[in-house]
């Protein structure tokens, strides 16, 4: 990709705002070229995130067991998932069609939701029909609210795990409350669920100024009992 086009891309992602619907459209934009414009760190935080996932089934047979990918966009963390070993059925779930129709070129989800998260809207998901849930980069300002870990957690089985990321923004704003409020909402978790692990991934930005305006990437893993 030309430095023209990244220059465009970065420009559109940079006027993402805390409203859902005003997000989607930017994505909708950008969908087409997404793959190709981000930057690297960001195959290498979804690659780690993969990899800590494998580690917990490492003793387990991954055929029979069912994944969903929420915020699932073009499809990044299924392939990496995928890569990294799953052989199990991948479901994605994203508000962007755009997105959703670059996804289905990589043949990696059994099927594919075009669904927005919100408390106000149910999901057309059965209850506890999954036994992994992924969400890279969709738990954050202005795309899912964090109230709605509880609804994420619902679909999952007995046993089945949560693992999600989230910046550790440092800049101030309303993405530093999103996030307070995100670690208030785990913290209450832990005394329905398991916190397995969290993990935080400086490998996101690709330059020392990026990651300490922005932070570091957490990846958090929760089992239901």
């Amino acid at each position: 990709m030309d430095n023209d086009k990244q220059d465009i891309i970065n420009q559109m992602l940079s006027q993402l705002t805390d409203s859902a619907k005003h997000n989607r459209e930017v994505y909708s934009k950008v969908a087409k070229h997404l793959d190709e414009g981000q930057k690297a760190g960001v195959n290498l935080s979804v690659n780690q995130m993969t990899k800590g996932i494998m580690e917990i089934y490492k003793d387990k047979e991954t055929e029979e067991l069912t994944a969903l990918d929420v915020a699932c966009g073009t499809g990044r963390c299924a392939v990496a998932l995928r890569n990294e070993g799953w052989l199990g059925p991948i479901d994605g779930l994203d508000g962007c069609h755009e997105m959703l129709e670059v996804a289905k070129t990589k043949n990696v989800y059994r099927t594919q939701y075009h669904e927005m998260i919100s408390l106000e809207t149910p999901l057309s998901l059965e209850k506890s029909s999954y036994d992994l849930i992924t969400c890279f980069g969709g738990l954050s300002f202005g795309h899912i609210p964090h109230d709605c870990l509880e609804m994420l957690m619902g679909l999952l089985v007995s046993g089945g795990i949560l693992v999600f990321s989230y910046s550790d923004y440092t800049n101030p704003g309303s993405t530093v409350q999103y996030k307070k409020s995100l670690e208030e909402k785990i913290e209450k978790l832990k005394t329905e669920y398991e916190i397995i692990k969290t993990v935080k991934d400086e490998s996101y930005y690709p330059r020392a100024d990026l990651t300490k305006m922005m932070g570091v990437v957490n990846i958090a893993y929760i089992r239901k009992p």
